[in-house]
């Protein structure tokens, strides 16, 4: 749209389109998240707000501040309409594209911080949460420290295995050296 096209354009159905794109915006971006969260960032300073953006983004998340009937149309849209109950007051949707617990521990340490913040809901991966179970997220550990868990817990007994291997063929050898010095010395 060209500018004299904006400044002739009726301020009604400016601000229509305007809030539509916003709302389409959510939508796509909510539609293809792993993660969304619904927050509120009641007296929260901006410089603080922009803090926790910086911090989203290090973990592929981020956060958007919209209006309430904006942001409930957006998610009903995407079918998230559970969230709907946490639009009130000041808010904002942060979605991630890559792991929920990352975005869940980064969102509850800001929320410790700062009195303001608060959780009021999300859906991680189609599972609707409530507060205390984004909380429960975020203080289980990181998906490489899971990982690396699952590779030990898998690598074990098979050390182990291994281990009684060599322990059967030192054995045998030890075997096999005591007969051939018995032979050595019987002739």
């Amino acid at each position: 749209m060209t500018a004299t096209a904006v400044e002739s354009a009726p301020a009604q159905r400016l601000g229509q389109r305007i809030r539509a794109h916003v709302v389409q915006d959510l939508t796509r971006t909510a539609s293809g998240a792993a993660a969304v969260f619904v927050v509120s960032w009641e007296k929260v300073p901006v410089p603080e707000l922009e803090s926790l953006r910086r911090s989203l983004g290090t973990v592929s998340a981020a956060l958007k501040v919209v209006k309430n009937s904006l942001g409930q149309r957006a998610l009903n849209d995407v079918g998230l309409a559970s969230l709907s109950a946490g639009f009130h007051g000041t808010s904002a949707v942060t979605t991630a594209s890559a792991d929920p617990v990352a975005v869940s521990k980064v969102l509850v340490i800001f929320a410790k911080e700062h009195e303001g913040f608060k959780v009021r809901g999300a859906v991680v991966e189609g599972q609707a949460l409530t507060v205390d179970a984004v909380k429960a997220l975020a203080a289980l550990p990181s998906r490489k420290t899971l990982l690396a868990k699952m590779v030990g817990g898998m690598q074990a007994p098979v050390s182990g295995f291994v281990g009684v291997l060599s322990g059967v063929l030192r054995q045998a050898v030890l075997v096999m050296n005591a007969i051939r010095q018995s032979k050595e010395k019987s002739s």
